[in-house]
Parts: C-alpha cells; structure tokens; sequence
C-alpha cells in the first residue's frame, strides 16, 4: 500500500530526482568520527543512523549516513540527503 502511495506521489509532483553529489561532504574529522563509531557501535543490538542538519546555497538539506552490519559480518555504509523541492531515488527510498 505504501509503495503505490509513493509512485502516486512521485507522479504527481514530479520532483526531480536529488544529486546527492552536488551536496558538501561532511569534513575529515567528521567522517573520520563516523567511521570510527561504526567500528566500535554493537550491531547485535541494532542499526547506527547518523543524522545532520546542515546549510548549502541558502537552504537546509538532511545529511543521514546509516550503518549496518551484513550477512558477512562486514559493515554496509548507505549515504543519504533529503532536500526541499527534491525527491529520493526509488533505490535509496
């Protein structure tokens, strides 16, 4: 039901399909604090989400890095951004 909702959605405001790219990266330091909390956050208890509001050509946009532990035992690391007047792409919804 709620994936029909969102193909409606995505039909009827026809928003375009965000580059996340074209948004500033995090710095070093905080990328590096990011990685280093997901080597050491306990996955047996859940999934580490990340979330930051930030500022960009006089607009907000959400910065989300997500983590979470795979089948291997490795780590899948996702990157997000939300933004006004912009929609997700169907893979990273």
């Amino acid at each position: 039901m709620l994936d029909s909702l969102r193909t409606i959605e995505r039909v009827i405001y026809k928003n375009p399909t965000i580059d996340k790219d074209s948004y500033p990266a995090l710095d070093n330091c905080e990328t590096e604090l990011l990685e280093i909390d997901s080597l050491t956050f306990d996955y047996g208890v859940g999934n580490l989400c990340s979330v930051y509001v930030r500022e960009f050509e006089d607009s907000w946009f959400v910065d989300v890095y997500y983590f979470r532990c795979n089948d291997d035992n490795g780590i899948d690391r996702k990157h997000f951004v939300i933004a006004p007047g912009y929609q997700m792409s169907e893979e990273d919804e």
